[in-house]
């Protein structure tokens, strides 16, 4: 849990928090900025108001709580990525102001499902530019979700992506919308299934089972099975 001003201020993190917490899934706080929050300020919490690395001794605690060793890595480390890739899942998409609520959607939907979602909002690590940070994570997860809808980097991300990463791609367009010009370039890979066009964001989380998931299991299917 990372405690900042903004996430004080945020309602869905005070609705993780409380999830989580329903759930007794144990919480590591870390102070970023401003005040800890009130559930945590009789916590023990890692201070990183300063800019600096959680300490050794928490990455532990949390490598712990996960059941793995991160003193010597070895194949400790490759099953943290085998296992990562058994329900990972990147989303990519724009996060415009109606972007953005149906991609928060489909990750909150693939949650609940016991999938690990990540959406690729974040702020770039030090030392990795866009290039690196997104082969990283396509080559960690079991399918990628690309929102083809009014897409602005899509197309250069996924242009990254399928030529290296054998992953199924899973894209899905909002009825009305037409694929970028180049896309059709893309479907030489077996990897990229065909468009899913839906009609809006009700229709595409009551289906996410059978039109998202299901097809993305199956291509990863025919993938690793040399068919």
């Amino acid at each position: 849990m990372v405690m900042s001003t903004s996430a004080r201020n945020s309602v869905w993190v005070s609705r993780e928090i409380t999830r989580a917490e329903r759930k007794r899934k144990r919480i590591f706080p870390l102070l970023l900025s401003g005040e800890p929050l009130l559930q945590f300020e009789a916590t023990q919490y890692q201070d990183v108001t300063d800019g600096s690395l959680p300490s050794p001794k928490f990455a532990d605690s949390v490598a712990s709580a996960l059941g793995i060793v991160l003193r010597g890595l070895g194949s400790d480390l490759l099953d943290v990525v085998a296992r990562y890739r058994e329900s990972g899942v990147l989303i990519l998409g724009r996060f415009t102001a109606e972007r953005e609520p149906v991609l928060h959607a489909m990750r909150d939907s693939l949650r609940q499902r016991g999938f690990i979602p990540v959406l690729f909002d974040f702020a770039l690590p030090p030392h990795r530019d866009l290039h690196e940070t997104l082969l990283l994570f396509s080559l960690a997860v079991r399918f990628i979700i690309a929102d083809l809808t009014d897409p602005r980097s899509i197309p250069q991300e996924l242009g990254m992506i399928l030529p290296v990463a054998r992953v199924p791609v899973r894209p899905i367009i909002k009825k009305g919308h037409e694929p970028f010009a180049m896309f059709s370039d893309f479907m030489r890979y077996p990897w990229l299934i065909p468009p899913l066009a839906y009609t809006d964001q009700d229709e595409l989380i009551a289906k996410i089972d059978s039109i998202v998931v299901q097809a993305a299991e199956d291509t990863y299917q025919k993938l690793h099975s040399g068919n």
